[in-house]
């Protein structure tokens, strides 16, 4: 997968009515942490089924060959693998009642720098051993922006002690810019 062909992907999301949305997790996940606000952790992938029959997968991947770690990727869908985890339908969640239904008016890919996001022993090795980076950025967020104002965004991070810890192998559901800063994963 190319970087041209991620933010096509992301591209295709704009102009769609959101019809449904699915959380897939590893079996042990809680999904009462689904039921507030946010930020909604999410062990493999968010599914957003949209009204006119296309499916999305959003999730963490390496397609683009990072080497230290993970960022966003999405796959249209044609069927479901649920060996790789349960699938939990999260459309009448408060945090996404009020959007399904809502049709998307963008969705845009936020890169961010690779430096930035390796943890510090990773940041020591890469610098003092022969192992090098092979990126200088990552796709790190899917932002969602929808008619009504709403922004909801899917990021390849995971919540330690509150913050935001991107290059992850786990996904995060932030809604609102104000949220996404507040856990520092704002680029």
């Amino acid at each position: 997968m190319e970087e041209l062909d991620l933010e096509k992907d992301a591209l295709s999301l704009a102009g769609e009515t959101l019809a449904g949305v699915a959380y897939q997790t590893v079996r042990w996940a809680s999904s009462s942490a689904w039921t507030g606000p946010g930020p909604h952790p999410v062990s493999l992938a968010v599914h957003l089924e949209l009204a006119s029959g296309k499916r999305f997968r959003v999730h963490w991947a390496d397609q683009l060959h990072l080497h230290h770690g993970h960022g966003i990727a999405i796959a249209p869908l044609r069927v479901v693998d649920r060996d790789l985890g349960p699938l939990q339908d999260v459309s009448a969640q408060p945090a996404w009642a009020d959007l399904v239904g809502a049709k998307i008016r963008s969705a845009i890919i936020h890169w961010r720098n690779v430096r930035e996001a390796l943890r510090s022993t990773f940041g020591v090795m890469v610098s003092i051993h022969g192992d090098w980076l092979r990126r200088r950025d990552y796709p790190q967020t899917l932002e969602l922006g929808f008619e009504s104002g709403a922004q909801v965004y899917l990021s390849a991070a995971r919540l330690v002690e509150g913050k935001g810890v991107g290059f992850s192998n786990d996904l995060l559901v932030v809604f609102g810019r104000a949220q996404l800063e507040g856990i520092g994963l704002a680029s």
